[in-house]
């Protein structure tokens, strides 16, 4: 169900407590339909109640420039193991969100993170931290 439904999605932007989620034209509206208390439950767990997610069809706009920084929040959503699991870089934590009650369980992580696996066979997650430039010339 995941890779037909779920891997296809890609966060599109995050501006304030707006998340915007593109899927392709032809599951837009199944996955809005089907998906959006777990998208929405998820985005409330690290952006707050006000969060709103809204999944758009894949040529919908173009694609917004990001900036190094703009992000401060979410960086990476993954699925599995009966959980969405979210990596926050603004808080260098990852939170397991129970998509059916809707509880969160947040840990710290030991930096920045950058992307999120799950291993379901080995019940794995995989947090990858991103290298943070310190400035400065040698």
């Amino acid at each position: 169900m995941y890779e037909i439904w779920l891997a296809p999605l890609r966060l599109v932007e995050i501006a304030g407590d707006q998340v915007v989620v593109e899927a392709p034209r032809e599951l837009r509206a199944w996955v809005a339909e089907r998906f959006a208390r777990v998208l929405q439950a998820s985005a409330i767990a690290v952006l707050g109640a006000s969060a709103v997610v809204r999944v758009r069809a894949g040529d919908e706009g173009p694609r917004p420039r990001r900036r190094r920084g703009d992000v401060a929040g979410p960086t990476d959503v993954a699925t599995g193991l009966g959980s969405v699991w979210v990596t926050n870089q603004g808080e260098n934590s990852l939170s397991r969100v129970d998509p059916i009650s809707g509880k969160v369980e947040t840990t710290p992580i030991g930096g920045p993170a950058a992307a999120i696996a799950i291993d379901e066979p080995t019940e794995t997650v995989w947090v990858v931290l991103a290298q943070v430039s310190k400035g400065g010339a040698g």
